[in-house]
């Protein structure tokens, strides 16, 4: 979600705080979330995100999707309408509208329900012994529709089931079995939300291949590797392109597990991914206004990751890390999905040269547009090079460049970092 400039300050980003607000609200920790949630509002009082959060424990939600399908009216709450005033877009703002007017007619088709099905009541009280059977029918059918409108989709079913065949009750049983199984796959997704993945595979695995339930067994795999696995550990985590045949699809990504810090694991790509030069353009450039930290975290986020392997990587702090040999200037820090190492960074995680050594991938061989000859190259760091328009790199030998190469130069690889959080429970 990218933010609205009027929700930031100087000193201030409140997306970090926003992501915060949403986990806890996952993982059921309302006051932790409300505690965070203070905190957004308070540097950012226009922050329309963060009165949609509000909303949401208003309603006892937990999640937009949950509003979609809400059937009480709430046109009146107080942070719906600053929700509405202040939406970062017309996009966010017509659908807030959408949700409140959804709800609104849900409201009154339960009320509706109800009326018909007390006056069903009245009319069997007072029918005739003979017109009993057609009357229960009738009754069984209606509170049946009543159950499905309030969401009882397992009592309707059981109902409608001893009445197969009056009216459309087939067609409704039908419904009624997609509406359970789609719960189940809701109740398996908060599961892998919340970080239970044992308990999440189980319940994809009931589902069969009902919706993306395999994808999801394969994230909690994934997710379960990378909790268990030790610094060094080569494990799997995302999608992209590798053997340059786009016709079967993107590849796992493998990835070095080189930290493990409580609940946080610190990832960089085994192979170099793709060839990029680390700023389009040849001219005095850092890390945090360069073109390739853009394109980390926007076209490669987006395309090597799902939602919910995106909701698993964490905000990092990323410092700008000098030149251990120049005094080339290394620009601000960044906040970032996706980063590269600097020189101290790769030198700290890859202590010799062999360890440094870079294979690649047939997709980056080929997007090089055969500047690389072989099955290594040289990798980008994040760290200036001995002037501000060249950056540091790592040779294919395995050996750091301190003098780098031209940020513009298009036969760098690049080796994506990341750092992601698995043990949600312990969080």
């Amino acid at each position: 979600m990218e933010l609205n400039d009027r929700w930031k300050n100087d000193n201030y980003d409140a997306e970090r705080d926003l992501d915060h607000v949403r986990m806890f609200m996952a993982s059921g920790n309302i006051p932790k979330a409300k505690e965070y949630l203070e905190k957004v509002l308070e540097n950012a009082p226009e922050c329309g995100d963060a009165y949609i959060l509000r909303l949401l424990m208003d309603l006892g939600l937990k999640s937009t999707g949950e509003l979609e399908d809400w059937a009480h009216s709430f046109e009146k709450n107080e942070n719906y309408k600053k929700a509405l005033q202040y939406a970062k877009d017309k996009k966010t703002g017509l659908w807030l509208e959408r949700c409140s007017k959804r709800a609104a007619e849900r409201a009154a088709e339960k009320r509706a329900v109800r009326i018909r099905l007390g006056a069903v009541a009245a009319v069997i009280a007072a029918a005739a012994i003979a017109a009993a059977p057609m009357l229960l029918r009738e009754w069984r059918y209606v509170s049946a529709s009543a159950m499905m409108s309030s969401g009882d989709y397992d009592g309707a079913l059981k109902r409608l089931e001893s009445i197969e065949n009056y009216k459309d009750a087939g067609e409704k049983i039908e419904e009624c079995l997609h509406a359970v199984e789609d719960g189940d796959y809701r109740s398996a997704e908060e599961q892998l939300a919340e970080g239970d993945y044992e308990g999440a595979i189980a319940e994809f695995q009931k589902l069969g291949d009902y919706k993306d339930s395999e994808y999801n067994i394969g994230i909690c795999e994934n997710a379960i590797t990378i909790r268990d696995a030790v610094e060094g550990d080569i494990v799997e985590f995302g999608e992209y392109e590798q053997d340059n045949d786009a016709e079967n699809g993107a590849e796992p990504i493998e990835w070095i597990v080189l930290e493990k810090d409580g609940n946080e694991t610190l990832l960089i790509s085994k192979k170099g991914l793709f060839c990029k030069p680390y700023n389009k353009y040849f001219t005095a450039v850092t890390w945090d206004i360069c073109s390739l930290r853009s394109w980390l975290n926007e076209t490669f986020y987006s395309a090597a990751f799902g939602e919910v392997e995106q909701s698993m990587i964490l905000s990092s702090e990323v410092s700008p890390d000098s030149n251990p040999n120049y005094l080339t200037p290394s620009g601000s820090k960044t906040e970032d999905k996706v980063f590269l190492l600097s020189i101290t960074e790769a030198l700290q995680y890859f202590p010799t040269e062999e360890e440094r050594v870079c294979e690649v991938t047939d997709y980056a061989v080929e997007k090089s547009k055969k500047t690389i000859k072989s099955g290594t190259a040289t990798w980008w760091l994040r760290s200036p090079g001995y002037r501000s328009d060249y950056a540091a790199i790592v040779f294919l030998e395995g050996n750091v460049s301190y003098d780098g190469d031209n940020v513009s130069n298009s036969a760098g690889v690049v080796r994506p970092v990341i750092r992601i959080v698995t043990d949600k429970k312990n969080q």
